[in-house]
């Protein structure tokens, strides 16, 4: 969770690459459509992103379908699953540590990821996305923490809980149509294809609440979603 990654320089970069290089690039393969955003004008923000996950133009999606306003400010979180031994979460030789370091290193300069461990240093990430959103960033999470088919919805994972009810943001409700054709997993340059983003209305949580029970709100407000998709043709 370096600190470089929010210097002011960087932070007003990120978004200019994002504009002149990453958005032509998504937007002429997923072609997306937004449905919704009128939702975004219902709460003041940055906004908590919750959203289903489907391949690896999802987070793009969101860096080139929304408003100019927000999109250049939205921090998605970044498993760690594939970078555990520089996370300290298993051991590993000095050379993997240095290749996972280059590789997270890229990925929070391109994208202003931020780390969301599936094991060690939970409260740190949590601490860590409570400054990103003091300083304006929107963030976004995937809390299935894995890509799953088109149609198939798979269980929140229980930290979505807590970091919607300690972070107290207005927490948006995302259904992602369509980019799983685009991006799959195995592949390594996307089709063309049209995808969707769902967003559904704002959902402020008590600081008192059971994060059980956010999840599980989430969840299913996530799932309504889904008929929406249905209705609108593209």
């Amino acid at each position: 969770m370096p600190p470089w990654a929010r210097w002011f320089p960087v932070r007003l970069l990120r978004p200019l690459m994002e504009e002149l290089v990453q958005r032509p690039f998504v937007y002429i393969f997923t072609r997306p459509q937004v449905i919704g955003r009128q939702h975004l004008g219902e709460a003041e923000p940055p906004f908590l992103f919750v959203a289903n996950h489907l391949g690896y133009m999802d987070t793009g999606l969101f860096k080139v379908a929304l408003p100019f306003w927000i999109r250049g400010w939205i921090a998605p979180g970044m498993t760690t699953r594939y970078q555990r031994v520089y996370f300290g979460e298993i051991p590993g030789s000095r050379l993997r540590y240095l290749k996972e370091n280059f590789q997270v290193k890229l990925v929070e300069f391109f994208w202003g990821a931020w780390p969301l461990p599936e094991t060690a240093r939970f409260r740190e990430s949590l601490s860590y996305a409570g400054e990103l959103a003091d300083g304006g960033e929107s963030l976004l999470i995937f809390p299935e923490g894995r890509h799953l088919r088109e149609g198939d919805m798979g269980r929140f994972r229980g930290g979505i809980g807590l970091f919607a009810r300690d972070l107290r943001m207005p927490v948006i409700p995302v259904y992602i149509h369509g980019s799983e054709k685009v991006l799959p997993d195995g592949r390594y340059w996307p089709k063309f294809g049209k995808t969707k983003l769902v967003l559904g209305t704002p959902i402020h949580f008590s600081p008192v609440s059971d994060p059980a029970e956010i999840t599980r709100r989430l969840e299913e407000a996530v799932g309504k979603l889904v008929v929406v998709t249905t209705r609108v043709s593209p």
